[in-house]
């Protein structure tokens, strides 16, 4: 069976620095500088265009790098409390950051499998310092295809009608992104999949 094509498009430089401002805290103006261009159609930003260039991720890279700089900055200036370490700089600490920032970057759970693939970046680095891991940590995280991408991967294929529904976590998105020009916060994560948004009512009751 063949299954159908996953929807998907590119997060505008609005919304990538939103993300970066509202996920991990940093917010500077002219990151918009450091992306790659957003197309152009008519008024509105074009970002359908999935294809990315050596160029363009190479500025994704540079971008990410820079923000993981500043995170750092930020964190040794507030004592510990960006990454929170309430029991000391370690492994521990960098899994309860990333199980916590990857949920508000992807917009969904991390998958086991991703979670362990973050946390052998996070261990390349066993030699450097924890800020130097953490950097990496950050930079991995940053251009990783969830959080550049919006991706609807549906769910509950109808057959009568050749297609599929958007998933709760993909409507809560949706919503965020067009109602507030922000991802979405944790509580409505939480909320989309204890089944708020699964009727029309719940949407509405959010809206207003």
């Amino acid at each position: 069976q063949q299954l159908p094509t996953m929807k998907t498009a590119r997060l505008t430089q609005w919304q990538y620095r939103s993300v970066v401002h509202r996920v991990l805290g940093y917010y500077e103006n002219r990151l918009d500088q450091r992306l790659p261009p957003d197309g152009a159609a008519g008024p509105i930003p074009n970002t359908q265009d999935l294809s990315l260039s050596a160029a363009d991720f190479d500025r994704y890279t540079s971008a990410a790098r820079h923000v993981a700089e500043k995170i750092l900055e930020k964190d040794r200036s507030q004592d510990g409390v960006v990454f929170a370490c309430a029991r000391g700089r370690n492994r521990s600490c960098a899994e309860a950051y990333l199980r916590r920032t990857a949920y508000r970057l992807f917009r969904r759970p991390i998958t086991d499998r991703e979670f362990n693939s973050f946390i052998n970046i996070y261990n390349v680095g066993s030699r450097e310092s924890f800020d130097a891991r953490m950097r990496y940590l950050i930079e991995a995280l940053l251009v990783y295809p969830d959080t550049l991408y919006h991706l609807e991967r549906g769910r509950e294929l109808d057959q009568n009608l050749d297609e599929r529904r958007l998933s709760r976590l993909e409507i809560v998105n949706r919503l965020a992104f067009f109602l507030t020009s922000h991802p979405p916060t944790e509580e409505m994560l939480d909320e989309a999949q204890a089944g708020r948004f699964d009727t029309d009512e719940g949407v509405e009751s959010w809206a207003r």
